[in-house]
């Protein structure tokens, strides 16, 4: 995988793990990140994507020689339409009466308008975690309000990668699937030679990329007692990399607990911060978020 960690892969799948393929789409306005786990006889897709992607990221599917017949089970962490609006796609080309469509129970209403008539399975209603035809075994984690109510993260066993859902992800497209490490310029920004306002050198940055996903979080969190319950809860599973669903991947654990400590040193989230912002300042009022 070293070889791949700074390409730009956007047309072709990139395996991330063994037998773990990122077939995304890259989009400047909101980078979008579907997971397909291979196994023996049937595959698992994470976060299917929205529906103008559908072609592209069935493309990458088909690629990698994968009937998608043979996708057995589509995973939803959260129900917005940037993961969930192609269910209906999917599950019209998968035509299988055995395709499972599996989400936390808060989610499954929501996720019902997508595909009315599909086989919805909660993850509590099979103990939350699969266990695959070649032995792989997924497991699910509730992370609820971050950032809907039904929130969950999922961990391929085999491979200890965490796909987290928005958890992790970041706003802007940095043109890179994997994250770079970042420790030269994370505590000070005037060390890293590359971190400056020239827009040509500014995406090498790790910092900037830091900066935005900590930005995205304060966005897209409620709140910051609901980030810091989802982090403890991160922080216990045994991952060695994070697959979020937007951005770029985070390809090591101690990069991951570097962001963790991060995020938990950057003040509040959601509510909280426009609260006190607005305890602060009278002139808070409307759309100021930031």
């Amino acid at each position: 995988m070293a070889n791949i960690l700074n390409s730009q892969p956007h047309s072709d799948p990139v395996e991330i793990a063994p037998d773990i393929w990122w077939v995304g789409e890259f989009d400047t306005k909101l980078q979008c990140n579907p997971y397909l786990i291979i196994g023996s006889h049937f595959h698992v897709l994470i976060d299917s994507g929205s529906r103008p992607q559908f072609p592209r990221i069935l493309m990458k599917i088909l690629k990698l020689g994968i009937a998608p017949q043979t996708i057995g089970a589509l995973v939803y962490q959260h129900y917005d339409p940037d993961l969930c609006g192609n269910i209906v796609d999917f599950v019209d080309i998968i035509n299988s009466q055995n395709l499972k469509i599996i989400s936390d129970q808060i989610n499954l209403p929501f996720i019902s308008h997508y595909a009315p008539h599909a086989d919805l399975l909660s993850t509590q209603s099979i103990n939350h975690s699969i266990v695959m035809d070649c032995d792989k075994k997924i497991q699910f984690y509730n992370t609820p309000h971050s950032h809907s109510a039904g929130a969950i993260v999922t961990l391929e066993e085999s491979t200890k990668t965490l796909f987290s859902s928005d958890l992790f992800g970041s706003h802007k497209s940095s043109a890179k699937t994997f994250l770079t490490a970042y420790s030269d310029c994370r505590k000070v920004s005037n060390s890293c030679p590359q971190h400056s306002s020239n827009s040509s050198t500014e995406t090498l940055c790790g910092q900037r990329e830091i900066d935005d996903l900590i930005e995205f979080h304060r966005v897209q969190i409620p709140c910051t007692k609901a980030l810091m319950f989802a982090l403890d809860v991160v922080e216990k599973i045994p991952f060695e990399r994070i697959a979020p669903q937007h951005g770029s991947i985070i390809p090591t654990r101690q990069i991951a607990d570097s962001i963790i400590q991060d995020l938990r040193n950057s003040g509040d989230f959601g509510i909280d911060r426009i609260l006190n912002h607005h305890l602060h300042d009278d002139s808070t009022r409307g759309m100021r978020f930031s």
